[in-house]
């Protein structure tokens, strides 16, 4: 329902009204028909105040203008950005700013931002205990695939699956490399270097050589899964030990590199554990949503879409969630 400031509890900051009063709608629906309301410039902020607003979803070019508002009228608002272009300022901005939970790419050949992204982040923000699967951010009838590998040596003939299935999925062979490229980085990540001792001191990532058996518990899961117009790849953990700023971080360093002329420091291996792992999985695919449960689970999850071709893919800005549940 679309209401005055004084009782709106979603804010919709966006210069294009069609677009605005979407997302809104969009937002409304997946918060339990939440009030809303839309403005198209930073400066209505000041005359009403909004002082209500549990979840502001903001245009990236008008942030800079609406962040302190935010901070101080709203701070414990959820913030959702959405972006034309891939942008390491804003990443880096967003970095420590912990109300940011998801910065959504907004291609230039969609009309909106991607509004299945726009509604699973207005049901987690405004929906008690509510974190979707993957299959209930896929369509109705999709298809899923699970591994969880005991050991190390189980990981080549996985990812080699992964990419069979992937490769029969999608209309570009390209997308199955990406996927089965992130499927061996998820892993490698959820075997290497999620596992960790009581005081939280990583058990294997110094060696990602070294041979290792997982204890049962220990064990990750992998899913492979598809409606037919969308693909995700999913890896959960059981120890929910990964730091939002290793995720940013991690993408702001590649963002970076990659700006160079020659993109030299793209691939990093100095660092150990996933260095610029999540970069890498970042510009491979259209979405990034990773939840974190404290000391029990991180569950990182991919999101491609099959019709559109790769190279509009590369030249289209991606997405990243990041959640605390």
């Amino acid at each position: 329902m679309n209401v005055g400031p004084e009782i709106a509890d979603i804010l919709v900051i966006e210069p294009n009204p069609v677009v605005a009063r979407r997302a809104a709608r969009v937002l409304s629906a997946a918060a339990s028909m939440a009030t809303y309301a839309v403005i198209e410039e930073v400066e209505e902020l000041a005359r009403a105040g909004f002082s209500r607003a549990r979840l502001v979803a903001c245009n990236a070019e008008l942030w800079p203008r609406a962040s302190d508002w935010q901070a101080n009228t709203a701070p414990k608002a959820h913030v959702m950005l959405w972006t034309q272009d891939n942008d390491r300022a804003l990443i880096e901005s967003c970095a420590k700013r912990t109300r940011v939970g998801a910065i959504v790419g907004w291609p230039r050949f969609l009309s909106t931002p991607r509004l299945w992204e726009v509604g699973q982040f207005a049901r987690r923000a405004m929906v008690a205990k509510s974190v979707p699967t993957v299959e209930q951010l896929l369509e109705w009838g999709s298809t899923t695939r699970v591994w969880s590998p005991a050991d190390s040596v189980e990981i080549e003939p996985i990812v080699s699956e992964v990419r069979a299935l992937a490769e029969s999925s999608s209309p570009h062979p390209r997308v199955a490399d990406r996927v089965g490229e992130c499927a061996y980085e998820l892993l490698m990540n959820a075997v290497y270097d999620a596992p960790s001792l009581a005081d939280g001191t990583p058990r294997y990532a110094m060696d990602r050589t070294q041979h290792v058996q997982l204890e049962d518990w220990e064990r990750p899961t992998l899913q492979l899964a598809t409606d037919g117009v969308r693909l995700a790849l999913s890896a959960t953990d059981p120890f929910g030990g990964l730091q939002r700023w290793h995720v940013f971080e991690s993408i702001a360093r590649g963002l970076s590199a990659s700006a160079t002329a020659d993109g030299a420091g793209v691939v990093d291996s100095s660092r150990g554990g996933a260095g610029l792992g999540f970069f890498k999985m970042f510009s491979s695919a259209s979405t990034l949503l990773v939840t974190v449960d404290r000391g029990r689970a991180t569950e990182v999850t991919l999101f491609w879409d099959l019709d559109v071709h790769p190279r509009d893919l590369r030249a289209a800005p991606s997405s990243v969630h990041f959640w605390n549940v």
